[in-house]
């Protein structure tokens, strides 16, 4: 069944309006001569060595890209899409895009949204050896389908299967990422709208995700495999996307635990090594105020992510590792949260965790949270 399609750009007008010498959004595909190995050296960071690199797809859908401060809160790094990656550069000028190839889709795309069947896959994987029991990348998912596509069945479909399993999972949760489960209307605290001729953001996606922390556990010091996977589902209709950040592709010995605890989330991390000068965790939790104001984290690692403001006290607090590897960091709420959580009963937030080892490299967790009375 095929959805009836808008105002959509055909793929001569959306070459000539890649072209736009003003656009910030830039990108590259394989057509330009770029190999699969890299496209993954464009995300790799440290304790990850890669082997054995594949891809397979539609060629206008592989690449890289620059210039994404601002637009998707990712400078540089790997952009997959579903139709086109060029088709991302904005500003918003149409109700959708769609690139089409004639694509296959993807057999285990297709488990996922079974009975339903996916086009135009594009898909990355490659073997890699961690010296940590966890990897984790930062990312963004944006698509066109939003807004008018929620809660119906042409959800863009990926994953990031490590192992045989999907992890591109909402942060600290089962559920996976996808317009159905990030929208205004769900987890909006994750969502950036931008839906609008042109929107508040230079790109032409619709809708986009926050910065989302993706981990994973993996078998340290062994060989490990990682499936980065995109679709259209139901239809080849509207393009969406997925940018993973330059040198984010990682892995920590760091086991991190985020606990509700009533009115204070509490953070447990073990670095799995013992000794002095381990490193040290900071934590935050952000939320969507009524206002739609934001605060900035005045000083740390941690800033907020756009849109939301900082809910927890003393973000800029580090706690370091004792001698056994391990560091306790309770977040409590400051006034403007405790004042929300008064008025609502429970405050959804997102809570935000750096970890920086001795060698001074850091990892970030995330998990969906909620401060209860």
């Amino acid at each position: 069944m095929h959805r009836p399609l808008r105002r959509v750009l055909t793929l001569a007008a959306l070459i000539l309006a890649v072209t736009s010498a003003r656009a910030a959004l830039q990108t590259q595909n394989i057509v330009g001569g770029l190999t699969p190995t890299d496209l993954v050296n464009a995300i790799l960071g440290s304790g990850v060595a890669i082997s054995n690199v594949s891809l397979r797809g539609c060629e206008t859908g592989l690449g890289t890209f620059t210039g994404g401060t601002g637009i998707i809160d990712l400078e540089s790094g790997l952009v997959m899409s579903s139709g086109n990656i060029a088709s991302a550069v904005g500003p918003n000028q149409f109700t959708g895009i769609s690139t089409t190839c004639e694509g296959e889709g993807d057999s285990d795309l297709n488990a996922l949204v079974s009975p339903l069947g996916t086009f135009d896959s594009a898909v990355l994987e490659f073997d890699f050896v961690p010296t940590g029991s966890t990897v984790a990348f930062q990312y963004v998912f944006a698509s066109e389908e939003y807004n008018e596509f929620v809660n119906v069945q042409y959800n863009d479909v990926f994953a990031f299967f490590v192992n045989g399993e999907n992890f591109a999972l909402l942060p600290g949760t089962s559920n996976a990422v996808a317009v159905n489960n990030v929208n205004l209307d769900t987890n909006a605290l994750l969502y950036h709208d931008n839906d609008l001729q042109p929107g508040p953001r230079d790109t032409e996606a619709d809708g986009l995700t926050q910065v989302l922390s993706f981990t994973a556990p993996v078998n340290a010091g062994q060989t490990n495999h990682i499936k980065l996977a995109i679709a259209d589902t139901s239809d080849n209709a509207y393009d969406s996307w997925i940018f993973v950040g330059a040198s984010s592709l990682s892995s920590t010995t760091a086991d991190v635990a985020i606990e509700e605890k009533g009115k204070a989330i509490v953070l447990n991390v073990d670095i799995g090594e013992t000794g002095k000068g381990l490193g040290f965790i900071e934590g935050a939790g952000f939320a969507l105020l009524p206002t739609g104001s934001a605060a900035i984290v005045s000083a740390g690692v941690i800033t907020n992510p756009p849109g939301l403001s900082v809910v927890t006290k003393k973000p800029d607090k580090q706690r370091k590792f004792n001698k056994k590897g391990r560091a306790k960091l309770r977040l409590k709420l400051n006034p403007s949260g405790k004042q929300l959580l008064k008025q609502q009963g429970e405050l959804p937030a997102l809570v935000i965790v750096n970890v920086t080892d001795k060698d001074g490299k850091s990892v970030n967790f995330q998990k969906l949270v909620k401060f209860r009375r």
